[in-house]
């Protein structure tokens, strides 16, 4: 079943790009870096994971994409594991059938990205904070700290963990207090050993990056950083002016609209419409129901979860995936117990069976895209050997947007995508080009960008010449 869902072909996607291009530095010897310098945006855990793999097979894309998708099959086993005391093993496996059937999941599990690895990582870190809580030891305590540095290093949002585990223990034990014994005493016992754990670990990346800091702003990279990304007006450069209250606001109330609708949709559009207004309002109804009357790990990490992504300074479908993998049960359970409260629990679960089968039938869409990933795959394989092929070794490269070709090519190519905080209009890109040495352009009249750009670059640096459909322009000799 997973060969058959899995496919042998890169789907670009920028950040996926930069996960390759990173890994191969690391393989080669040169660090965590991109474009020979550090990198410091995204964390290095997903990096380090494919390593191995790369370094033995090379960028097999079939085996890379197989290597993701198997941590999609570790979320649906985790998800299993995690949700069978609590709902039986049934409606446990429909809630698994809905995750693995979901279109968005099963694409990320066909991407070179971190998301499904991600979720995989959190629910490890909730079975092992359950386990604790089970059977309170030092030795799960420290585990639960590694598995929490483990899952910021591979997707930062698994940080998130950390303050909802602390935050459940401090409620379960203000609701515990009639039991006795000294509250400052149980509360340090129960919050020292994972903080400082969590702590420790991810403590390396923080001084890294102090210690490696660029230059700002950014001339390679939409963000210089996420803390720049999130309080600044522009993502690249931290000296620019601060998000005001008032877009602050205006940011949430457009997160809002489009999380509710993603949710409601589950993940297939951001698009708010009535309906799906209506569908999220219920969703997050019966959430709030479920987490008032439960409060646990799971639903405060949800929560938490959904007040990063509802301040972000973007948004994209695969940002709510662990919201929406980790609300499935959470639904499922809270619906499971108002429908049985009215006709007992036998009825409660054949209706909520029913409804999950109903939905995960409607949503399986197995291979979509798969042609046109397939098309975009052979197009760029295409141009990229060519161009290896006929430009000359002095070559140094730059197009508007350069990530895919320095994956494909295994070489820098810069971007000239945001020369403008370097300068404006051509003395940003002159700017771009001095600072990386750069000699010849590559212009792809099939990228919008590269089209928007087109004209004014060769109106200045003049035709070049077509290599495989590609506009080469030599700038500097």
């Amino acid at each position: 079943m997973l060969i058959w869902l899995v496919h042998p072909w890169y789907d670009p996607m920028n950040d996926a790009s930069i996960y390759l291009s990173t890994t191969r530095a690391l393989i080669s010897g040169h660090g965590y870096s991109y474009l020979c310098v550090p990198f410091q945006l995204l964390p290095p855990g997903f990096p380090f994971l494919l390593a191995p793999l790369l370094q033995s097979l090379g960028t097999n894309f079939y085996a890379v994409n197989l290597y993701v998708a198997s941590f999609g099959c570790g979320v649906v086993v985790l998800l299993f594991c995690w949700s069978r005391p609590r709902l039986g093993w049934l409606l446990s496996l429909l809630c698994c059938l809905l995750v693995g059937t979901n279109p968005v999941f099963l694409q990320l599990c066909n991407q070179v990205m971190s998301d499904v690895p991600g979720v995989f990582f959190v629910l490890v870190g909730l079975m092992v904070a359950r386990e604790c809580d089970r059977k309170p030891r030092l030795g799960l305590e420290i585990l639960l700290g590694i598995c929490i540095g483990v899952s910021a290093y591979v997707r930062v949002l698994g940080l998130l963990l950390l303050p909802a585990v602390l935050l459940d223990r401090l409620l379960r034990h203000l609701r515990g207090a009639q039991q006795g014994g000294s509250p400052n005493r149980l509360s340090l016992r129960r919050w020292l050993p994972v903080l400082v754990t969590t702590l420790v670990v991810i403590a390396p990346w923080g001084v890294r990056n102090q210690l490696s800091a660029n230059p700002a702003p950014a001339d390679q990279l939409l963000n210089y950083s996420y803390a720049t990304a999130l309080f600044h007006y522009d993502f690249g450069d931290p000296n620019s002016p601060r998000v005001s209250a008032r877009d602050w606001g205006l940011r949430i109330l457009e997160r809002g609209n489009q999380i509710s609708a993603g949710l409601a949709s589950r993940l297939a559009d951001s698009q708010p419409t009535p309906q799906r207004i209506l569908v999220a309002i219920l969703i997050f109804g019966i959430y709030f129901y479920w987490l008032i009357a439960n409060p646990s790990t799971l639903g405060l990490f949800v929560l938490l979860s959904l007040g990063v992504t509802g301040s972000y300074f973007a948004y994209q479908d695969r940002l709510l995936l662990p919201i929406f993998v980790l609300l499935v049960p959470s639904l499922t359970e809270a619906l499971h117990r108002l429908i049985r409260r009215r006709v007992g629990a036998r009825w409660a679960t054949g209706l909520v069976a029913g409804l999950l089968v109903a939905i995960a039938i409607n949503d399986f869409y197995p291979r979509n895209r798969w042609g046109e990933i397939e098309a975009l795959h052979q197009r760029m394989a295409t141009i990229t050997q060519t161009l290896e092929r006929e430009l000359p070794p002095d070559a140094r490269l730059a197009t508007v947007r350069g990530f895919h070709y320095a994956m494909l090519m295994d070489r820098p190519v810069y971007s000239l995508r945001w020369a403008h905080r370097l300068g404006p209009g051509s003395q940003g890109i002159e700017a771009v080009i001095d600072r990386h040495r750069i000699n010849t352009l590559l212009l792809d009249p099939e990228v919008r960008l590269d089209r928007d750009s087109e004209a004014e670059l060769v109106e200045r640096y003049g035709e070049g010449r077509r290599i495989a459909g590609v506009r080469v322009i030599r700038v500097r000799d």
